[in-house]
């Protein structure tokens, strides 16, 4: 006599059986994610040890070539003292006499030096004292009335070689500095292969264990693989975004302020020893190039000071009333020359960066003082109004406003819309305060009618925390 399981109970029985099988394929898969995403970690670690290493090499880059400038200021010093016996010329000898060491200290702090590197700063030490030690006795002979044996020694080629020497030390230490690099690179290299490979080898196991019950996964998969990509998209974006502003802050910082500092010191060297020889004209052209080199610099500072609002401030409470009060004062003398009134409601304390958020009135402010109407009082009010996750703020004048046309581009870095010379400026400061203005998860915007006048309008988010700085 046989006895048969019920049709119910075979279906509950079966059930169970594939919840098991599911429960386990889940566990199994879930380790497999927990694999992947320590994999993955480790892969940003590694790239982010590789990232900061290459800014302290380019670091060390620019300080090397900060070293080797001083040198050369002071060579430079000497020879044109030893020409003209015009003391003048001594004191960038001076100066670099007394920045020299301190640029030394600065590289013998590099983070990555070893044994080897150390041995070849300590040599390039050396040439460079033995460097200023004949560039002292030139000068020495040269005050004792003993120029011919200044000319000898300088005409000795023994400077000369000295200088040659530190060039190719200093050139020998940036090869070993990259050479660490590069070693370093080649073994984090090998460790990545490591963990992609077991990525891999986890990915193909997870696709074969997911497949039984991929019809029940398949939306919550579609989803993570959209959310996936979507971020590592982000993620790219903004890495590539930070990394090119880092890239450009160092140029700016170094491969634009140097030549730029030359040119003016050669300027202003010419005017001191030739410039009672110039006539009318050269003169002027001497104008130009000096004002168009003023103007390079301040574009310089402007795109650096750009790059790092938000960077080194403290989130904290801030009295806009106070604020705006200490903000008139320190324009007082342009708001008399104008003639303006400015008023402002009682506005909140909020929380948010001090120094940024006064960049920001100020910016405001001075432009609505500035494209003001030739003849006519300016009349500037500040107005707030609070919303459930934001304060909205209100900047209104009755200036000359803006056409249309230029809206659009107005918060764009160098974007000046008056090319004459009656408005200064460098076209920056309304990209500041857009960039500030972001930094406090806002945004801004403007209102005007050309003729009539101007509302720039922004938000400040009530939730501002000191994880901002990654904006």
């Amino acid at each position: 006599m046989s006895f048969r399981r019920p049709q119910k109970d075979k279906l509950t029985y079966q059930r169970r059986v594939e919840s098991r099988k599911v429960i386990r394929t889940l566990s199994i898969g879930l380790g497999l994610i927990l694999i992947l995403l320590v994999g993955y970690f480790v892969s940003q670690k590694i790239e982010n040890n590789i990232q900061q290493e290459l800014r302290e090499i380019l670091l060390l880059e620019g300080e090397l070539g900060d070293l080797l400038s001083s040198v050369q200021d002071a060579e430079t010093g000497q020879r044109g003292f030893l020409l003209t016996s015009n003391e003048e010329y001594l004191k960038y000898y001076y100066i670099a006499l007394e920045k020299t060491p301190q640029l030394i200290k600065e590289i013998e702090e590099y983070p990555n030096s070893d044994t080897v590197f150390k041995e070849k700063l300590y040599l390039i030490k050396e040439l460079i004292d033995e460097k200023f030690e004949e560039l002292k006795m030139t000068i020495d002979y040269k005050n004792n009335n003993e120029a011919a044996k200044a000319l000898e020694l300088v005409n000795s080629d023994i400077g000369k070689d000295l200088m040659d020497k530190i060039r190719i030390r200093i050139r020998e230490l940036r090869k070993t500095s990259y050479q660490s690099l590069e070693e370093s690179r080649e073994e984090i290299l090998i460790i990545n292969k490591v963990v992609v490979t077991f990525q891999l080898i986890a990915s193909i196991a997870m696709l074969f264990i997911f497949y039984n019950i991929y019809s029940i996964l398949r939306p919550l998969i579609d989803n993570l693989v959209e959310s996936n990509n979507e971020l590592e998209r982000r993620r790219e974006i903004l890495k590539e975004k930070n990394e090119q502003l880092e890239r450009f802050a160092y140029i700016a910082s170094h491969d634009l302020n140097e030549p730029l500092r030359t040119i003016t010191s050669i300027i202003n060297i010419l005017e001191e020893d030739y410039g009672d020889k110039f006539d009318k004209e050269a003169k002027q052209n001497f104008t130009f190039i000096t004002s168009a080199a003023k103007r390079m610099k301040k574009m310089i500072d402007g795109i650096l000071n750009y790059s790092r609002i938000g960077k080194s401030s403290e989130v904290e409470e801030i009295e806009l009333n106070a604020l705006l009060y200490n903000l008139q004062k320190d324009l007082s003398l342009l708001i008399e020359k104008k003639q303006a009134t400015i008023s402002f409601d009682k506005l909140p304390i909020i929380k948010g960066f001090k120094l940024e958020l006064r960049q920001l009135f100020q910016n405001l402010l001075t432009n609505a003082l500035k494209f003001s109407k030739e003849g006519v009082a300016p009349i500037i009010e500040i107005t707030v109004e609070e919303q459930p996750q934001s304060w909205k703020f209100l900047v209104k004048d009755n200036g000359i406003g803006i056409p249309e046309e230029h809206k659009k581009k107005i918060f764009g870095i160098f974007a000046k819309l008056h090319r004459n010379s009656k408005y200064e400026g460098q076209g920056i400061g309304l990209a500041f305060c857009k960039k500030i203005v972001s930094l406090h998860k806002g945004k801004i915007g403007v209102e005007s009618e050309f003729g009539i006048g101007t509302i720039f309008y922004f938000t400040i988010s009530k939730n501002i925390n000191q994880n901002n700085h990654e904006i």
